[in-house]
């Protein structure tokens, strides 16, 4: 386990200034490293825009990420859940959103940038053998339609 590794910390303000490293796990050939927003973040309700500061509760979400010294990467994000407290607004539950990966997402969006820069190089089944190796375990299958659909968005 590696505790307070400068290191990591600069790589996750890369992606937000609001966030910060729990801990760091070496699981086999991959990092974990364990991360949330720091207490001062103040989530609001989508629904209101009320702030929502009483807890609920929190889980964690596997997002992939660019490798680190030649190795797979999950951000564990320890996502917060809060109460809305605004009776007139139909949400009770609000979730904490990160800016870096998409709702629904597996992955940052850099390192989905990443794969479509391999992508313009490589066939999607050539770019799947290099990226399971070291980067991510995404399949030629998700690479081609992650191809489609950023050739979609630019027309």
């Amino acid at each position: 386990m590696i505790k307070g590794d400068v290191r990591m910390d600069e790589l996750i303000k890369e992606l937000n200034n609001d966030l910060k490293v729990l801990n760091t796990d070496r699981v086999g050939d991959e990092y974990e490293i364990h991360i949330e927003y720091i207490p001062e973040h103040v989530t609001y309700c989508p629904s209101c825009g009320q702030a929502a500061t009483r807890q609920h509760s929190w889980k964690i979400r596997r997002i992939g990420d660019l490798p680190v010294y030649n190795h797979k990467v999950s951000l564990m994000i320890h996502r917060r859940q809060f109460f809305c407290d605004n009776k007139d607004c139909s949400r009770k539950i609000v979730t904490e959103k990160f800016d870096f990966v998409s709702s629904t997402g597996r992955r940052t969006k850099r390192l989905d940038e990443h794969l479509l820069d391999m992508a313009k190089t490589m066939s999607a089944i050539g770019e799947e053998r290099v990226v399971r190796k070291n980067v991510a375990n995404v399949s030629n299958d998700t690479i081609l339609r992650m191809v489609k659909k950023n050739s979609t968005n630019k027309t």
